[in-house]
């Protein structure tokens, strides 16, 4: 189970780009679950993955995560944070709770980037001097 939390510029309507939804869909296979369980988090469920696989499919979604991280810098700013963990006698909801927590850990020990483009930092230049 893994829980990702987003922290992205939104569109105006508040939400996150169509482009975070896509990536989510696309770390989730046919007899995998993924849910936004919140306006920036989304918890991935893999029923079929134990042991070594399941570290390596953690590895593989957080290389996903950072190499959209990276295409992503000069359209809008993202970071993601990730926890996973082994289910194996836990209620649902005390492994939801787990992952999450990994998360929110993350979160919490990273520091906030903002890596900006060019552009997006002479836009702001600009409608400070106005």
């Amino acid at each position: 189970m893994v829980s990702i939390g987003v922290n992205a510029s939104r569109k105006p309507d508040g939400t996150l780009p169509e482009s975070v939804h896509n990536l989510v869909q696309s770390l989730i296979g046919p007899h995998d679950f993924a849910a936004q369980s919140g306006d920036d988090e989304f918890l991935l469920i893999y029923p079929r993955e134990r042991g070594a696989s399941a570290q390596r499919r953690l590895s593989q979604i957080a290389q996903q995560l950072w190499d959209f991280q990276l295409r992503s810098l000069g359209s809008f700013q993202i970071l993601f944070s990730w926890g996973g963990v082994e289910v194996r006698s836990e209620s649902i909801e005390e492994a939801i709770a787990s992952a999450s927590e990994r998360m929110q850990e993350t979160k919490r020990g990273r520091k906030l980037l903002t890596m900006t483009s060019p552009a997006a930092v002479a836009e702001t230049q600009l409608r400070q001097a106005v």
